[in-house]
């Protein structure tokens, strides 16, 4: 992974099927289960929240030689 920060990261091919499975399950499967409904702006702030998660573990992994 570059040594780019959070916003401007490019997600490795072989990770984006994780991501987004990952990305739906938590953005979209859990609040639904939840009983919550996301408004457009609470769909952003959980979008965000869940890619700046997301971006830490990745990098915690490849830094740990996981990944």
């Amino acid at each position: 992974m570059p040594t780019t920060k959070w916003p401007l990261y490019i997600l490795p091919k072989k990770y984006i099927a994780p991501y987004l499975t990952r990305l739906v399950v938590f953005v979209y499967f859990l609040p639904y289960l939840m009983g919550v409904s996301l408004t457009v702006p609470g769909f952003l702030v959980c979008f965000l929240l869940f890619d700046l998660l997301e971006f830490r573990r990745i990098k915690g992994l490849i830094r740990e030689g996981a990944l």
